[in-house]
């Protein structure tokens, strides 16, 4: 660490990060409480030759009735509206780039996110060195006493899953650079226009 910032080097394990939460769930009643469990693990495999292979896996458990603003929101990304008015968002690592905003909710979960960075091993000339990253995104999660909620929504019971592929750094200016992803969602919960299945978008990214 230095200053008020810190730098995580890599390691043989895995880095753990554990959270336990106890809250009111009414704010005028101090006997509605609420216990939340949280579990983030990362893990990145590196090899000079092969490129680095990345897994994030998170999980949550809410054991109590609560409020709908206070259940697990799965964390999509893809801000194309219900209308089909289409325009590029912006990708967003270990999140989910073809789920829609507010789409699923769920009292327990499970997700997986692997990364597998190719770096500029795969193709560069010269000075342009572009950063092939394959990305694949699961989740599971249920909803318990969901009658209680006021509106409509789902569960990933079945499992959710998309893959894509990232290239970074198509363009490079100075310390940041651009490029373009492509998402792909598929099973139980692929939408019935195939179009609406595929996501691209743009991705940004330091250069060092």
């Amino acid at each position: 660490a230095r200053g008020n910032g810190e730098v995580r080097l890599p390691g043989k394990w895995p880095v753990i990060h554990a959270r336990y939460t106890v809250g009111r769930s009414d704010a005028l009643d101090p006997n509605q409480v609420f216990s939340r469990y949280d579990l983030m693990i990362d893990k990145t495999f590196r090899h000079p030759l092969l490129g680095d292979l990345s897994f994030r896996a998170t999980g949550g458990l809410l054991p109590d009735v609560v409020p709908g603003s206070l259940y697990y929101n799965a964390r999509g990304t893809n801000t194309i509206n219900r209308e089909r008015r289409r325009y590029i968002g912006i990708a967003s690592p270990y999140n989910f780039e073809t789920m829609r905003v507010n789409e699923f909710l769920h009292s327990r979960f499970a997700a997986l996110h692997i990364r597998y960075s190719l770096r500029d091993l795969l193709f560069h000339v010269d000075e342009w060195r572009p950063m092939f990253t394959l990305v694949h995104n699961m989740l599971w999660g249920e909803l318990e006493d969901g009658a209680s909620l006021t509106w409509a929504t789902r569960q990933a019971d079945s499992g959710y899953f998309e893959s894509g592929l990232v290239i970074d750094r198509l363009l490079a200016s100075g310390f940041s650079g651009f490029g373009v992803g492509a998402f792909y969602r598929y099973g139980e919960y692929a939408l019935p226009d195939e179009s609406d299945n595929i996501v691209v978008k743009l991705s940004a990214s330091f250069v060092f």
